[in-house]
């Protein structure tokens, strides 16, 4: 997609586009697009589109392979095409309105042109104006602005962040259909200058448009669907997909299929793995910034500036003083009395008279035995809650809603696995029906309670009481 990543410069929900084409004239030439599967060139994953693809399979959106089978059913088909947009260069609002077609159109491609408008490349922030900026600091990064609630694409997000975008800059009668949904903030600056003709004073990011029983939705930059624009926690880029692509599915007859264009490439790769789904590796960053400090000597500064050579001393002293007055106690315990060896402590000596097999271990083992730790289980899950400060059950209840989650700081895929974990402990903890739970069973649910935990603690997870 794009030459520059966001990660790279940091060290560090019905989507769709609907492009109709009208098989039935035979006077229409051929789409200028790759209507067969071909080789795509190796991208850096965070320039990748992994995670909007995968997003395209788990809204169950068959992939269509050639612009034919598009033709054959756009009533039911969503088009979308990312980065280059040669696919769409025939199509107009007219084509759409009959056929009933969807479009999701994204590209930051200097001189870009449909539907009447045409992409201007070069937003970036000013250096005085970072607030507008992502993080505060990626100048190329700008946060757009919602504009319109309708159509519902931008409702409640207002961390859209774009990367290196563009514009959009109105040509033609045609784009009066269009609605504003989103412009770039007042920051921003446009470089190289535009020509005077050009009026940049709005910048549009988002537009879209409802003509008959089609849709069009357009964004002037197609790295907001990249891997290192979605996949940060604190961007709102995945529900941004989301929210197009449902909108575009929806219709008089829901639309089911999608011709799916990246950079002029017909895909159908749709079902992405989740180990291909990564967490940013926010760990080499993090490493790369210490050995930085390192090599500045900025610790041995620091630790000057907060305590005084004299002061070090005196405190080196005494943690020397207390360290040899432990280990010397230690010292004299050990040597004031002897073990004699080979005679027994009296406590294993008492051990050994106690009769095997007493009621509590003949009762854990049957537990084992019979393959049924359920009440093991609901135990220790109890504790769990009850020491995030969860109410024990009472036992006359018969179902205990859910607690309300908080998240922060830990991405959506991992929220969604935690969460079904947790859901899946909090009935086991508040039934009252027992069932089979075995040895191996056993052990993964403590594995969950353990990940339940460390979110707990490390603060990424709060609980709080349900609304009744």
């Amino acid at each position: 997609m794009k030459g520059a990543s966001l990660l790279a410069s940091t060290g560090s929900r019905s989507m769709a586009t609907i492009l109709v084409f009208l098989g039935a004239l035979a006077i229409a030439s051929p789409v200028a697009a790759q209507e067969a599967p071909r080789e795509k060139k190796s991208l850096p994953f965070g320039q990748g589109t992994h995670a909007f693809r995968r997003i395209l399979h788990d809204l169950k959106l068959e992939p269509l392979a050639s612009v034919e089978e598009f033709d054959a059913d756009p009533a039911h088909s969503v088009l979308v095409a990312l980065g280059d947009i040669t696919v769409l260069i025939r199509m107009s609002l007219n084509r759409v309105d009959p056929q009933g077609a969807a479009v999701l159109m994204a590209s930051d491609h200097d001189g870009a042109e449909f539907f009447g408008y045409r992409v201007i490349h070069g937003v970036r922030v000013r250096d005085d104006q970072v607030a507008v900026a992502y993080r505060g600091k990626y100048l190329d990064c700008p946060i757009v602005v919602p504009r319109n609630a309708q159509p519902p694409l931008f409702h409640g997000l207002n961390r859209v962040v774009t990367n290196r975008p563009g514009f959009f800059h109105f040509k033609g009668e045609l784009g009066q259909r269009f609605s504003v949904l989103a412009t770039f903030p007042d920051g921003c600056f446009v470089s190289p200058p535009t020509p005077p003709q050009i009026n940049a004073s709005r910048r549009p990011f988002a537009i879209a448009a409802e003509q008959g029983k089609g849709r069009v939705v357009m964004l002037s930059d197609h790295s907001v669907f990249i891997n290192d624009m979605m996949l940060q926690d604190d961007t709102d880029n995945i529900d941004l997909a989301y929210n197009a692509l449902e909108w575009l599915m929806d219709g008089p007859e829901r639309r089911t299929k999608v011709l799916y264009v990246e950079d002029g490439i017909i895909r159908t790769d749709f079902n992405i793995p989740l180990k291909e789904l990564p967490a940013p590796d926010i760990f080499s960053w993090i490493n790369k910034v210490i050995s930085g400090l390192e090599r500045e000597d900025m610790f041995t500064r620091m630790l000057h500036e907060l305590i005084p050579p004299n002061v070090l001393l005196r405190l080196l002293t005494v943690l020397f003083t207390l360290g040899l007055v432990v280990y010397g106690g230690l010292r004299l315990g050990r040597s004031r009395h002897g073990q004699e060896k080979g005679i027994p402590l009296f406590g294993k000596a008492i051990a050994r008279m106690a009769p095997a097999g007493i009621v509590v271990e003949q009762r854990h083992q049957a537990m084992i035995t019979g393959g049924n730790l359920w009440e093991a289980a609901r135990e220790i899950a109890r504790q769990t809650f009850h020491a995030a400060g969860e109410s024990p059950p009472t036992a006359t209840a018969e179902r205990v809603p859910l607690p309300n989650m908080h998240w922060t700081g830990i991405g959506w895929m991992r929220r969604r696995t935690l969460a079904k974990h947790l859901e899946q402990l909090w009935r086991l903890a508040h039934g009252n029906r027992p069932r089979p739970i075995t040895a191996r069973e056993f052990r993964e649910l403590v594995a969950k309670l353990d990940e339940i935990k460390a979110a707990l603690h490390d603060g990424n997870l709060r609980l709080e009481p349900p609304n009744r």
